[in-house]
């Protein structure tokens, strides 16, 4: 005898690649079936017990999909329909519909309108999408991108769009030009350091722009445009070298010896300083590094934000720091150590030297002036690493691209402060 089908349910289908469709299934009396695929896929993998780990038969878990929240509200309306549809037949009946029945029923718009489920806002969308998180982001820091751009488009439609709240569908490629255009103006920001005025650099609107179309390509059937004609209206050369700021050998070394027994905060952001400047290891590399990336003396480790390789030898310096944290690094966030190293500059005389560098808002050059310390962040011991090296006659810029995990020698200039070294260079010529 024949199992009787009163409804259709969520069920999973057509496994490829790790991820299997979310389609909505109906048997009728006679075994056949009706299947309508909803689009959306979620991870398929599977416990021991051969149970879907991402997917309980109702609901999307985290991660299972790139918006599981979204998604288990798109699916369980599709399955909602459908057995409005069946019921109604039902009704009409006396009997549950056969499939083609009901593919009849469908494809004629016989069943009642469902309850329209309102469009969530771009940001909803978006902190689903940094809730779930993706297969490819190794860590915690993959997610940094994303919620600044979610910072930037919840203020920017807070003080742009007067109560109109955009949802994927409304979005245009006019609104992420106006979002670029307000990023290059002053705008005030409440944090825990009080209230402050912030202008957005041609660089970090060109990783926003980035972000922004990633995050887009996860939803392109629900655009209204292509999201890969986002263009970023303010371009920087890669070449141009604007705000470098890099710590000499000698500032390397006054900064190992400096006394800093009175705090021992600026004691570890002084370690930690150090040990970028003699592994090359950038912030969030070195937020994760850990003892089993050091063999037969080198540290060995994939770069979370290229995962090229980094193969760096454990310098004295390094080794001593490693020893002392007993191989556990202190996390610190990248806003917190930046504050923290600027206020450890300070304590070098040479930081307080005023100097004038070139910055690109909104396609235009401009200029800042201030002491050095105020231009130093967690990227200038990386980058203070490629200068320094690069001024030994015995190394190679071979050598120091395999340490710091630098795969073109285009990228690598870029690294380089070109006018380390000049001095005494021009000194030699004089002298000859």
């Amino acid at each position: 005898m024949k199992a009787k089908t009163t409804a259709a349910s969520l069920v999973l289908r057509k496994p490829a690649d790790g991820y299997a469709v979310l389609t909505v299934e109906y048997r009728d009396v006679n075994g056949s079936f009706k299947r309508i695929s909803t689009g959306i896929k979620v991870n398929a993998k599977k416990n021991a017990n051969g149970e879907y780990i991402f997917w309980d038969g109702a609901t999307i878990k985290a991660a299972g999909s790139t918006d599981p929240t979204g998604d288990t509200r798109r699916a369980q309306k599709r399955l909602r329909d459908t057995n409005a549809t069946i019921h109604r037949l039902h009704d009409t009946l006396n009997r549950y519909p056969s499939v083609s029945e009901l593919t009849a029923a469908i494809d004629a718009q016989a069943a009642p309108v469902a309850e329209a489920v309102e469009e969530p806002e771009l940001v909803e969308v978006l902190e689903a999408f940094i809730l779930a998180g993706r297969p490819e982001w190794k860590s915690e820091g993959s997610k940094i991108m994303y919620r600044n751009l979610l910072a930037n488009l919840k203020l920017w439609q807070q003080q742009t769009q007067k109560k109109r709240f955009i949802g994927l569908r409304d979005l245009t490629l006019t609104d992420t030009q106006s979002f670029q255009e307000w990023l290059t103006q002053p705008r005030e920001t409440t944090g825990k350091r009080g209230t402050r005025t912030i202008l957005s650099q041609d660089t970090t609107i060109q990783r926003r722009v980035k972000a922004l179309r990633k995050f887009l390509s996860c939803y392109a059937s629900e655009l209204t445009f292509d999201y890969k004609k986002i263009q970023t209206l303010y371009t920087v050369k890669s070449e141009s070298n604007y705000a470098d700021v890099t710590l000499t050998p000698e500032e390397v070394a006054a900064l190992e010896t400096l006394d800093l027994s009175h705090s021992p905060r600026l004691h570890t952001v002084r370690n930690l300083f150090l040990l970028q400047c003699w592994t090359a290891l950038a912030y969030i590399d070195l937020m994760q590094l850990q003892k089993h990336h050091v063999k037969a003396g080198r540290i060995v480790f994939d770069r979370q934000k290229t995962e090229s390789g980094v193969n760096c030898p454990v310098f004295p310096v390094a080794g001593r720091i490693l020893e002392e944290f007993n191989w556990k690094i202190p996390q610190l966030s990248n806003q917190v150590y930046n504050r923290y190293a600027k206020e450890l500059m300070q304590h070098l005389d040479t930081m307080h030297e005023e100097i004038t560098i070139e910055v690109k808002i909104g396609g235009k050059k401009t200029t800042r002036t201030g002491p050095r310390w105020e231009f130093v962040g967690t990227h200038s011991p990386r980058r203070s690493f490629a200068t320094n090296m690069m001024l030994r006659p015995q190394v190679t810029q071979k050598m120091v691209m395999v340490w710091g995990g630098w795969t073109d020698y285009r990228s690598f200039n870029r690294y380089l402060n070109a006018a380390a070294g000049e001095a005494e260079a021009i000194a030699a010529i004089l002298a000859s």
